[in-house]
């Protein structure tokens, strides 16, 4: 454990700030821990998603399409427990909360980021800020938002079956978003935008299958 900020790290090796954990009940440290967990053991799952042929745009897209999933996922884990617990929230949730409604919205404008680089072609790095201003924390909330709609409708089982594979998870949250009872109307990706994930997903194993063939 090191002190570097109020947070963790889930990558190789698992990065823990030695202060915010003394400060975490018990509990609470182990939800924590598990999602940076998730993290770790996600990443040993996915080389797939690191292919050095994808580039430019693509790889932008692709990045947003993996916090979604990465973040979203994860924070099932502890984030969950804290939204639900009941009581005052602290600023950092209120500001989870307030993104995470504005989910649909933001998966709106996301598309049409998406739609317009496909077509028109975009600077990656333009893209890529563009992609940060409309994903708020990397992902966090819109993706819990995601997470937690095929959690509720398609179940545990779906989540777990394609964990480390982006394409699927937001093909599942199309499904979930579709099936979806209630008052409140699920926003759902447009045709093109399927059709952008089958050319995407053709690349990245495109991409791979040379790879390992090297």
């Amino acid at each position: 454990m090191v002190i570097f900020g109020p947070d963790g790290r889930g990558y190789a090796p698992i990065v823990v700030d030695t202060l915010f954990a003394q400060e975490m009940r018990a509990d609470a440290l182990t939800r924590f821990l598990g999602h940076e967990f998730h993290h770790f053991y996600r990443n040993l799952l996915t080389p797939r998603l690191r292919p050095k042929c994808v580039d430019g745009a693509d790889a932008e897209i692709l990045w947003a399409l993996n916090q979604l999933q990465a973040e979203g996922v994860a924070d099932q884990v502890n984030v969950r427990t804290d939204l639900e617990a009941g009581g005052p929230l602290p600023n950092h949730l209120r500001a989870y909360l307030s993104w995470m409604g504005e989910t649909p919205s933001r998966l709106e404008r996301l598309q049409s980021l998406v739609l317009d680089a496909s077509h028109a072609g975009s600077a990656p790095d333009d893209l890529r800020r563009a992609i940060r201003e409309v994903l708020p924390r990397s992902g966090h909330p819109n993706g819990y938002y995601m997470a937690r709609l095929v959690l509720e409708v398609l179940g545990k089982e779906r989540l777990v079956a394609h964990v480390g594979n982006p394409i699927a998870f937001v093909r599942d949250y199309q499904e979930a978003a579709r099936s979806r009872r209630g008052p409140r109307t699920e926003f759902v990706f447009s045709e093109q935008f399927e059709g952008y994930l089958k050319r995407l997903e053709a690349l990245i194993d495109s991409c791979r299958d040379r790879e390992e063939q090297r």
